[in-house]
């Protein structure tokens, strides 16, 4: 949300704190938008903070040095700022500060359940979108701490699950196919498997969350080719199972149950999926929740080859022309989920 006017908040900036700092005129690329409710007043930050005044105008805010305080974040609410920008290069600064933070930002009894949903969402996606362009060991610890602390919202509130599945975004990234498929899988396991020991839901998230690592080796320009792909490049694609299994071992951050998943999530009860073409009770169960809900979110999101599907449609073709794809057990529960948006639809 840019603000009304330019210089709403500034005037009573300056007059506290000395004078506001430079404009900044970059690629609006070039910045990550935060929600302003996922900063907590008084706590260190080591990352500056922009307001956009319009496209690819940004003002400094507040320094790394200058803490934010209550008074800020109550001056930016009168005057309908809602947002803060954060440097791209001071992206790592501000995911420490989450991973730091996190737990208190959710657990503020004033924060509105779908403001919630927003910071989960925004927290992993840029968390994942950090580890996809380096996965290196202390990137995946970062966003596996993160992904707790999602679990615990999903598992402390329904309605917090819910405002999650509705913000599912729908584009072709991976990160964010990530992000949606973690989301969808740990509102599955939920209902599946409740609080139950045996079903270590902080590590099935993970695995969820992370499935798809292993495409950080494949060449971009495939993945976003808007045509059909040669047995080549196909050929590669293919390997993305086996990389991300890789990857997690290499770390060991993982359960061994976490990172079947990741092994796993193109296997289909059939046995016409892939790297090891299993089939039926050959797949573990993490993995066949996995595969779902890849498969539902990459009919739901817009790809480089086609528009996105709705979520009846979506399932309709699931059901129709992939049932024997999916556990028959499963499926049906998973559309569960989504039972109130489908009755919506006309018949």
């Amino acid at each position: 949300m840019e603000l009304q006017n330019p210089t709403c908040g500034l005037e009573e900036y300056a007059a506290a704190n000395g004078p506001v700092g430079e404009i900044i005129e970059r690629p609006d690329e070039a910045f990550l938008p935060i929600e302003l409710e996922s900063l907590c007043a008084g706590t260190e930050k080591r990352f500056r903070l922009c307001l956009r005044t319009e496209p690819g105008k940004y003002v400094l805010y507040l320094s790394e040095e200058h803490p934010f305080g209550e008074s800020h974040r109550l001056n930016l609410l009168k005057h309908g700022t809602e947002h803060l920008y954060v440097p791209a290069e001071d992206r790592t600064s501000y995911l420490n500060y989450l991973e730091a933070n996190l737990d208190n930002i959710l657990r503020r009894e004033s924060l509105a359940v779908e403001k919630k949903a927003r910071i989960i969402q925004t927290s992993v996606t840029r968390a994942l979108e950090e580890v996809f362009e380096q996965p290196r060991a202390e990137f995946i610890q970062r966003s596996k701490n993160l992904i707790r602390s999602t679990v615990d919202a999903v598992l402390s509130d329904q309605a917090t699950t819910q405002s999650l599945l509705s913000l599912t975004i729908h584009d072709h990234y991976t990160y964010n196919h990530s992000v949606n498929v973690g989301i969808y899988g740990l509102a599955f396991s939920r209902e599946l498997f409740g609080v139950a020991p045996q079903h270590n839901l902080y590590e099935l998230a993970a695995g969820f969350f992370l499935h798809d690592l292993g495409k950080c080796r494949i060449d971009p320009n495939i993945l976003n080719k808007p045509g059909k792909l040669s047995e080549e490049e196909w050929k590669e694609v293919r390997m993305h199972p086996i990389w991300s299994h890789e990857i997690l071992e290499s770390t060991g951050h993982l359960t061994r149950e976490a990172r079947i998943i990741a092994l796993q999530h193109h296997e289909r009860q059939d046995g016409s999926g892939y790297p090891h073409r299993l089939r039926g009770h050959e797949i573990h169960l993490y993995a066949k929740i996995c595969c779902i809900a890849d498969v539902f979110d990459a009919l739901t999101s817009d790809r480089p080859y086609r528009k996105r599907s709705s979520t009846f449609e979506a399932l309709d073709v699931m059901k129709m022309e992939m049932e024997s794809e999916f556990d028959p057990n499963f499926f049906g529960r998973f559309v569960l989920l989504f039972a109130e948006e489908v009755s919506s639809v006309p018949a």
